[in-house]
């Protein structure tokens, strides 16, 4: 969605992630001046790795949403932004935590994960929920509370 106001010209862009954009042309000479406004909560996705994972994870005392990826993963990539917008959407209520799949193999293992990107909701502990696959933000958030009353 691109809107234009009058003197001086503003555009709010507001992309896929839910991250708008504020865009500002101080005068027809000068250059764009971009400020990104977050909007809802501050919260942002934590990368761990194994060692950190028994701490981050079975022993949070929150809901915990970990999202595996790999670098080489084109719709890992995707889902990348999706994530920061869940942190922030969720993150009074759900810590959000991303791990690399290739230099995270323990974790991996213990969480069977298949394919990448997966996605395991933990509750105490306890995976209460797993998807793999890309997945649209609706069907995240669907994830999310239907196995989670306390997230709607």
């Amino acid at each position: 969605m691109i809107g234009f106001n009058s003197q001086p010209p503003t555009a709010i862009i507001t992309i896929l992630t839910g991250f708008a954009f504020e865009v500002q042309n101080k005068s027809k000479y000068e250059g764009f001046v971009f400020n990104i406004i977050l909007g809802k909560g501050m919260s942002s996705v934590t990368i761990i790795t194994d060692a950190e994972f028994s701490a981050e994870v079975l022993q949070a005392e929150q809901p915990v949403l970990v999202y595996f990826w790999a670098a080489w993963c084109g719709p890992c990539r995707l889902m990348a932004p999706m994530m920061e917008t869940v942190a922030a959407d969720y993150g009074d209520r759900l810590k959000v935590i991303k791990m690399e799949v290739d230099p995270n193999p323990a974790s991996v293992k213990t969480c069977k994960v298949d394919g990448v990107p997966a996605f395991r909701l933990f509750q105490a502990g306890e995976v209460v929920a797993s998807v793999e696959g890309a997945i649209p933000k609706q069907q995240v958030e669907a994830f999310l509370t239907n196995h989670m009353p306390i997230l709607s």
